[in-house]
C-alpha cells in the first residue's frame, strides 16, 4: 500500500525550513541607473504571544541591525531609507543593505508616500508575527559603478552589444 502520512511528514519539514537561511538577490534595472534587491531576512522577534507593549519597531530594527529615517523627500515623493546597516548585523551579512538604500516594500506593503506613523504601523503589524521580513530595496548606482573596470559588467555589456549586431 501507500504510506500518505510519511508524504505529509516531508511536507511539514518541508514547509518549517523554508525560513531558516535568509535569501537577498540583485538585479539591475533597465536603465542600469539602480539596482532592485529582493530581501528575505529571518526575523528573530517574532511571536504569535505578541504584546504590543513589549516589542516596538526599534527592537525589530536593532534585532536586524538597520536604522531607517521615513518621510524622506527624495525627487516627487516621500521615501524610507536605511540610514545606518550595522557591520556584521542579519542585514549586512545577509541582506547586502547599504545606508542610501530606500525600502519600497515591507512584506508586502508599499512604503512610499506615507506619513513615518504609517511606516512604523506597517513595520509592526507586519513583522511581529511573521517569521520573515521581506523587503523590495532600490539602490541607486553611481556612475562610477558602472565603469569598465568592474568585469562582471564590462562582460555582460560585451555579450549584449555582440547579440544586438
Amino acid at each position: 500500500g501507500i504510506d500518505t502520512a510519511s508524504s505529509s511528514t516531508i511536507l511539514n519539514v518541508i514547509s518549517s525550513d523554508q525560513f531558516k537561511k535568509p535569501i537577498t538577490y540583485w538585479c539591475f534595472s533597465e536603465t542600469r541607473t539602480e539596482q532592485i534587491g529582493y530581501i528575505y531576512l529571518k526575523n528573530n522577534l517574532a511571536t504569535y504571544d505578541y504584546d504590543q507593549k513589549q516589542r516596538n519597531k526599534q527592537d525589530l530594527l536593532n534585532a536586524l541591525g538597520l536604522k531607517i529615517q521615513s518621510g524622506v523627500r527624495y525627487e516627487n515623493e516621500y521615501i524610507t531609507e536605511i540610514i545606518k546597516v550595522i557591520r556584521g548585523s542579519v542585514a549586512d551579512n545577509y541582506g547586502q543593505l547599504q545606508a542610501g538604500d530606500h525600502i519600497l516594500e515591507w512584506n508586502g506593503e508599499k512604503l512610499s508616500n506615507l506619513s513615518p506613523q504609517d511606516v512604523n504601523r506597517i513595520i509592526l503589524q507586519h513583522s511581529m508575527q511573521s517569521p520573515q521580513i521581506h523587503m523590495i530595496v532600490k539602490r541607486l548606482i553611481r556612475h562610477s559603478a558602472l565603469s569598465n573596470n568592474d568585469p562582471l559588467l564590462a562582460n555582460r555589456t560585451a555579450r549584449g552589444k555582440r547579440q544586438q549586431q
